[in-house]
């Protein structure tokens, strides 16, 4: 203890502190994920933070385009979780896209260009694992009957020798090898041969796969469910529940101004037979009837065909058409053999009054040119002064044909619309239309799969005044011939019963097909080669407000390659995609985009460390002259250095290591050139004893140029700043009670830093008390601090 006692004093005296770079989010957690598993990446708010949305915009390796994702608040932490088959090593790339409440502009974390200088995190390559195995059956999570279940795969190497009649195979905990039948390079087992019955309910099959030295070289998991056949099998009775209870109240005083904050949480879940319930609730004081929700809920049902869920969701269907977006309302998911049907209904928006100022003097009217000045119900003006919402609504269907393993057809329909009598005062009121088809098609045991997706789109601007009449047809197409205006009037009565149709409306005409996207893709792997493909066209006024976050006016390709040499320990990723802008010829110039990206990765498998070493080169280009104000006409180079190392030295330690250094000539009259070198180390280390200890140093150099074409007027402006942290836990009392303290700070030009001091004690096996307390000190202004308690209560 006392030893204990004398470490911890070292940590918390941190003399003068400085800042982190951000006044919005405290810190990132992101862990390197597989490649075959979806990624996590959570964050911290500072206190005060009055943070009304945030989204998250990532992209894989070679790609230019950001995709984006809302991100779930709760409390002062927020999370998201990008899909499996979003990401593709050696790394993604992200940063965050900040609004705060009644604020209209928004910002991001890193602040400093966060789109050329975004957070990174790795992949791991699946070839690392130095095999493959191709399921056959059962395919991930069926839903299958003890009749037709099958154990079936394919094991190939992928550089070393392996012994496939070694290979173990596990359902559940019993070992059924023995039952096994060997066909060249596939297993099958077949559940009738061994004598165990299997229960209707989950069930996991594990595969422990051995070279030929006997050496064990990895495992592999896939789960599935078995329902009836009324046939044969015993149905438990037990139900399974499980459920965890979390109060916390939270005080700060922040600028010598102090808020509190009560939250609380339910999750619950529930099996019994098929049958499986969820549910979570996220109460907290911060819910406001002047912001979008706060309060989270859900409640859902599964049985091994159905999926009905009813709250808060981010339901995905194909990328044009919804994803990434939180709806409140009912989810569902039919899946009848060959046939399945999603369904989403319910609330993307709620209503928010318009914050107004009535009675405005005529001779006012207009002098503030970012306000909105209308007649409401009198005949004196009024200043809009903060715009609200309408209730905006989205009812989304998808009927799908095939299981998604080597086959897939399915069609999109989605309609939003807002409410434009929710709310008194709210302008422009809009409608959305978006049709859709998606195909998967996969063959040679998924080393060749075709991808592809289309949708068209309608969207109305301003449907308060309803659909156009003969009257507006004749007056707003004056110069159209009668034949055409009688086409309008056809088109409106046929489209009407989908959408609103009137002057505000888009497309108003199908040339150049602006509203229409779609995109291809295609996978090859071959020869230690995994190849893909792919070709997008999105028009520029493609719109779909179940995906506000893609990327319009775009079209061009993107070829990425990973080669796998030298028994898999070296990875070559090389990436190149060529976009372009101006599909409907409306602009006054065509700008190009060219991302090319390099990277070498070495994967050794004991002893030397994981090293990558990466290069890429961007370019953009219009044919405006260079003293135009819209010409585009700059180059990034950029280079990156990343070392990995696991050793035993005073304890298990992990050291990451990462340099990077990159450089931006605008050959504008902007002249807007920027460079930046970024240098850091972090080591994580866990003793034999019950401590582990964690540290953190980065150090950021960037310089950018501004004088647009006044050679007498450029200015060099600086951001230079060293961020450090460490931090360390200790656990006591047989691991009833854990302790930890640290410091974060950032020396630079911001002076600011963070001390953490928190306990955590189990009371009883599953009842914690955890407590936190947090000072955030500032340069020549009065520190911050925050204190919170939390009671965790387990239920199993």
């Amino acid at each position: 203890m006392k030893r204990l006692f004398v470490f911890l004093l070292m940590i918390v005296y941190p003399g003068i502190l400085g800042a982190q770079i951000s006044d919005k989010i405290l810190r990132i957690e992101a862990k390197p994920s597989n490649e075959k598993e979806p990624v996590t990446i959570t964050a911290e708010l500072m206190p005060g933070a009055n943070i009304d949305k945030i989204e998250i915009a990532y992209r894989s390796f070679g790609q230019s385009e950001y995709k984006r994702l809302d991100m779930s608040i709760t409390g002062n932490n927020v999370s998201v979780t990008i899909p499996t088959g979003q990401t593709s090593p050696p790394f993604v790339e992200y940063y965050l896209i900040i609004y705060e409440s009644n604020v209209e502009t928004f910002t991001t974390f890193p602040i400093e260009n966060p789109a050329e200088h975004p957070l990174k995190l790795e992949i791991i390559p699946s070839e690392s694992q130095s095999y493959e195995v191709i399921w056959i059956s059962p395919e991930s999570s069926e839903n299958v009957s003890k009749e037709d279940l099958l154990v079936a795969f394919y094991l190939y190497d992928g550089g070393i020798k392996l012994n496939l009649s070694k290979t173990k195979i596990f359902i559940d905990e019993e070992d059924v090898t023995s039952y096994a039948i060997q066909s060249e390079d596939m297993l099958v087992v077949r559940p009738d041969n061994f004598g165990t019955s299997l229960n209707v309910g989950k069930h996991w099959i594990r595969l422990e796969i051995f070279d030929i030295t006997g050496k064990s070289v990895g495992t592999e998991t896939r789960e599935f469910t078995l329902i009836p056949d009324f046939i044969v099998g015993s149905v438990t009775d037990n139900i399974n529940y499980r459920a965890s209870i979390q109060m916390e109240t939270r005080n700060e005083n922040i600028a010598g101004l102090t808020n509190s904050y009560n939250r609380g949480s339910v999750n619950a879940s529930g099996e019994y037979r098929m049958l499986k319930i969820n549910g979570r609730v996220y109460a907290t004081n911060e819910e406001k009837s002047d912001r979008q929700p706060q309060n989270r809920y859900f409640i859902g049902a599964e049985l091994p065909w159905l999926k009905v869920g009813f709250g808060d969701s981010y339901p995905a269907l194909p990328n044009l058409i919804l994803n990434g977006k939180r709806v409140r309302g009912l989810t569902t998911n039919l899946k009848i053999g060959f046939f399945n049907i999603d369904l989403v209904y319910g609330e993307t928006d709620r209503k928010i009054e318009s914050k107004i100022t009535r009675d405005i003097p005529d001779s006012l009217v207009g002098r503030d040119r970012t306000k909105t000045y209308f007649k409401p119900d009198t005949l004196t003006w009024a200043r809009m002064d903060h715009r609200g919402s309408f209730t905006r609504n989205l009812l989304a269907v998808r009927p799908s044909f095939g299981k998604g393993e080597n086959f897939l057809l399915g069609f999109s329909f989605l309609k939003s619309k807002d409410d434009k009598n929710s709310i008194r005062y709210g302008l422009m009121p809009q409608e959305n239309l978006v049709l859709g088809s998606d195909f998967l098609f996969v063959l040679d045991k998924r080393r060749i799969e075709l991808t592809a997706q289309v949708a068209f789109s309608a969207t109305n601007n301003d449907i308060a005044g309803g659909d156009i009449t003969d009257e507006e047809i004749d007056s707003v197409f004056k110069s159209m011939s009668k034949e055409d205006r009688d086409m309008l009037r056809t088109v409106r009565d046929v489209f009407s019963n989908l959408i609103t149709v009137n002057r505000y409306i888009v497309p108003l005409s199908f040339k150049n097909l602006t509203t229409l996207a779609y995109e291809g893709a295609l996978n090859l792997n071959y020869f230690n080669n995994k190849l893909r493909l792919t070709y997008i066209r999105r028009g520029e006024s493609f719109e779909s407000f179940g995906q506000p976050y893609i990327r319009t006016d775009v079209s061009g390709f993107n070829i990425n390659d990973r080669l796998r040499l030298f028994n898999n320990r070296f990875l070559l990723s090389v990436g190149y995609e060529k976009l372009e802008d101006n599909t409907a010829k409306t602009k006054l110039a065509q700008t190009k985009y060219s991302t090319l990206n390099t990277m070498v990765s070495y994967y050794p498998s004991v002893i030397l460390p994981n090293i990558s070493l990466g290069y890429t080169y961007v370019t953009t280009l219009n044919s405006l002259p260079h003293d135009s104000t819209a010409a585009m006409d700059d180059n990034m180079n950029r280079i990156f250095f990343q070392l990995g190392y696991n050793f035993t030295l005073l304890g298990k330690q992990n050291i990451i290591f990462y340099f990077g250094t990159s450089k931006r000539d605008d050959f504008t009259k902007r002249n807007l050139d920027t460079k930046n070198n970024s240098v850091s180390l972090g080591i994580n280390t866990i003793y034999s004893i019950p401590l582990q200890t964690m540290l953190n140093v980065s150090v950021n150099n960037s310089s950018y140029l501004s004088s647009f074409g006044k050679p007498d007027s450029i200015k060099t402006n600086k951001i230079n700043y060293t961020s450090a942290s460490i931090s360390a836990n200790y656990r006591l009392l047989e691991n009833r009670l854990r302790i930890d303290a640290g410091i974060r700070s950032t020396f630079g030009d911001i002076q600011r830093g963070v001390f953490d001091l928190g306990a955590q004690y189990s009371i009883i096996s599953n009842l914690d008390l955890i407590g936190r307390f947090n000072i955030y000190t500032h340069k020549q202004i009065q520190n911050d601090l925050v204190w919170n308690l939390t009671i965790v209560y387990n239920l199993y």
